[in-house]
């Protein structure tokens, strides 16, 4: 086996996954340790425009395959095996004929069977799956129909899944312009709904099993058949027929108390409802989806019960009215932007959650506290901080967080959008400031850790910074990083910067003065009149210093101005150095 054929990436659990294959082998084999290290994930790409593979191998050890299959032009058998739990699928591959899905697997991604269409499907009632010896039926890909077929009558206007299918494909009834009613006699637990796309889709009746239903689009179905229970309409099994709440009876609704069988609450499904005061969620649910209270007003208050486990992106942001929060034991992920501008003020983080997205809580926190048992995060020290224990970085920070000794960084957007920061002393224990961590943020101030060597993308955009200090080790600033701080009006530099980006300073058009603290060369000139173009503001630049060291570089000056449109530079450069 020819190892050194792939480039590997060692991840967190000290497994590798397989970035790039080089080889040029017909019948491919994938081992299943490289280095002595067990390969459990092939990346996106790994395979692309492999004109001369004909056959691949993936061992047991692999878990996820992110799009390892695009245009292998000659590729007719894939060959995955027990213990595969994603597949991500295939595109352009036109000669592949024969793939075996094992019985391991729980998702899949991408099936092109428009451009694939030698692959042997397996057909039931017309229906075509994919799937194994054991069970050809594993996999439904896609539901029978052509829009380019006149005679439309021999396609059915019901489908019945049968119990041994497991996955749907997404994309398996989308515009299906025949199909009326879909009935599931499975027990998938995931279902996504913009599988269901479809004018004239009337019915669909879920398994009892199903405990979460994905990007609902319901603009797509207007003829579907919904079942109304207290303010809210809801799609679901013959026993159960509220499992998953789709919709708000109308956007005036004031109150809506969730039926006790449901599990699921759909992306946008009370999106806007701005008279909306209480909702009543129940034990059974166990996912809010993306949006699901967006623009709510009015909504004061939530409890998520023990039942709910995800909170997905933006699931209650732009709710302005909503105060108090109750997390109990059982959610396990909040994702991005959940409760963005929101009013939260006291947060309680329980034992079970252990992922948190990025500006999950907004930025009006005042009180953060961390369930001692918690094995991700703390709030060590009662620093009024999420603070990520193994790596000892601030996730999420508040107006009253204590940066304590023990911490080494600031995550992504931990304090964006924070209010009342008047000043901000950052200890030399910060070694590490990462992407928009103080973005939006109302600080005047800030001391930076002289241990610092990089302010990353975004740090202090859009904040109320009115000065900075660039320590003397900081030798990167990346895009964005003062970019639109429109209070910001002195920059000393106290060090050679390496790297300054065209952006750093993007939109901070009141910059009056740069102090520079450090011997002066061309690099540090060429700092300064980098922020000068920018910023159209040609009066930071000592005309001394342009002479000396820019003298016969007036053509380079002159297209970097005009590339921001700097015409008062451009005109500046010119009259100087003409």
């Amino acid at each position: 086996m020819k190892y050194q054929e792939y480039d590997v990436e060692l991840l967190d659990n000290d497994t590798y996954k397989i970035t790039k294959y080089r080889g040029d082998e017909k019948d491919v084999v994938v081992p299943s340790i490289i280095n002595g290290k067990t390969v459990t994930i092939v990346d996106r790409g790994v395979f692309c425009q492999l004109r001369h593979m004909e056959t691949i191998t993936i061992p047991s050890t692999v878990k996820r395959i992110e799009g390892a299959f695009y245009c292998c032009s000659a590729l007719k058998k894939i060959i995955l095996n027990e213990g595969l739990e994603y597949f991500h699928g295939f595109l352009n591959c036109y000669r592949l004929e024969e793939i075996n899905l094992p019985n391991s697997l729980t998702g899949i991604g991408e099936l092109d069977y428009s451009n694939c269409r030698q692959v042997k499907y397996n057909t039931l009632d017309g229906v075509k799956y994919l799937g194994n010896s054991d069970n050809p039926y594993m996999c439904l890909v896609k539901s029978p129909f052509s829009s380019r077929d006149n005679d439309q009558s021999k396609y059915p206007e019901r489908v019945e899944i049968p119990k041994e299918c497991k996955i749907v494909y997404k994309d398996a009834f989308r515009y299906n312009e025949r199909i009326k009613e879909i009935v599931f006699n499975n027990d998938v637990k995931t279902i996504n709904l913009n599988l269901f796309l479809s004018l004239h889709l009337r019915k669909v009746v879920l398994p009892d099993s199903v405990e979460e239903v994905e990007d609902l689009n319901i603009d797509g179905c207007p003829a579907l058949t919904l079942n109304t229970y207290d303010n809210a309409q809801y799609i679901g099994s013959i026993n159960k027929p509220y499992l998953c709440l789709i919709k708000a009876l109308n956007k005036e609704i004031t109150e809506c108390k969730i039926h006790k069988d449901c599990v699921s609450i759909s992306k946008e499904a009370f999106k806007s409802c701005e008279s909306l005061k209480s909702v009543y969620i129940p034990d059974g649910v166990r996912r809010i989806c993306e949006y699901a209270f967006r623009g709510c007003k009015s909504l004061e208050n939530v409890i998520i019960p023990n039942g709910v486990r995800i909170i997905d992106k933006g699931a209650f942001e732009w709710c302005p009215n909503l105060t108090k929060v109750e997390l109990r034991n059982g959610i396990e992920k909040i994702c991005k932007d959940a409760f963005y501008d929101c009013n939260i003020k006291v947060i309680k983080v329980p034992r079970t959650l252990t992922e948190i997205g990025n500006e999950a809580f907004g930025g009006k926190l005042c009180k953060i506290t961390v369930d001692k048992n918690n094995p991700v995060y703390d709030s060590r020290e009662n620093c009024n901080a999420i603070i990520d224990t193994k790596t000892n970085i601030i996730v999420v920070g508040c107006v009253k967080t204590k940066i304590v000794d023990s911490v080494v960084g600031i995550g992504e957007y931990a304090f964006a959008g924070n209010e009342k920061r008047g000043t901000i002393i950052l200890p030399d224990n910060i070694k590490t400031i990462d992407e928009s961590a103080y973005n939006r943020c109302s600080l005047k101030t800030i001391s930076l850790s002289n241990k610092l060597t990089k302010i990353s993308v975004g740090v202090f955009g859009a904040s109320g910074l009115e000065k900075i200090s660039i320590p003397a080790k900081i030798s990167e600033i990346e895009d964005g990083a003062f970019s639109n701080c429109s209070d910001l009006k002195t920059v000393i530099l106290n060090g050679k910067i390496r790297r300054l980006s065209r952006s750093a300073f993007y939109g901070s058009k009141n910059i009056q003065k740069i102090i520079i603290n450090t011997d002066i060369n061309k690099e540090i000139v060429d700092n300064i009149i980098t922020i000068a173009i920018t910023i159209d503001n040609p009066s930071l630049i000592r005309k001394d210093l342009l002479k000396k060291y820019f003298k016969n570089e007036k053509d380079s000056l002159m297209r970097r101005a005009k590339l921001y449109n700097a015409w008062k530079c451009e005109r500046f450069f010119y009259a100087l150095l003409k």
